[in-house]
């Protein structure tokens, strides 16, 4: 239920004088205090733990929807446009990402370097030069750089899903073509 009720002011211990000539014998008289105390304010302090999906207070609804609309069903639809076979490779394969692997990828990314390097958690200090290497070379020293650091967990799956969601499908889909061929030839 809702409602536009506004507690009322603090009561505070001057009251005009019209107040005080009427008495009324339901009505309790606050004991007068001084000091910060004076305003006895109404408040509801909740202490919620381990909660989700709270909502407390108005509901506000603003005309210009669009963009949440069009972010919502794009969303829905990078989910729904993972072709089955990198679906599978992102869900089954275990294999640990080798040099291999970024070879024959390395020219199909076209985002930035720094950008990848953050989306795989790796880091970039030690590489020396970096911004002088093309866009290719660089990729390729990124992803040697967190093979180095992450080691057997270096994936495939994790590299695939990562260039996924950075809007790098051919590169993801190159890769996860060369994996199901591995999976047939074993």
């Amino acid at each position: 239920m809702e409602s536009d009720a506004v507690p009322d002011a603090p009561r505070s211990q001057n009251q005009s004088a019209s107040n005080k000539s009427k008495s009324n014998s339901n009505t309790k008289k606050m004991p007068s205090t001084t000091g910060p105390s004076d305003q006895r304010a109404c408040r509801d302090v909740y202490n919620f733990t381990g909660a989700s999906n709270i909502h407390i207070g108005h509901n506000f609804h603003f005309s210009n929807s669009k963009k949440s609309k069009v972010s919502s069903s794009s969303s829905k639809k990078k989910k729904a446009e993972i072709p089955a076979n990198v679906s599978e490779v992102m869900r089954t394969c275990l294999d640990v990402t080798e040099f291999a692997d970024i070879t024959c990828i390395k020219t199909h990314i076209n985002t930035s370097w720094s950008t990848l390097a953050e989306k795989i958690k790796t880091h970039t200090n030690h590489l020396e030069n970096i911004d002088r290497l093309s866009t290719s070379e660089a990729v390729e020293e990124v992803l040697l750089s967190w093979i180095e650091e992450h080691a057997d967990a270096a994936l495939v799956a994790i590299l695939i899903g990562n260039l996924w969601e950075l809007s790098e499908k051919d590169a993801a889909c190159i890769l996860a073509e060369e994996h199901m061929k591995k999976k047939l030839i074993y």
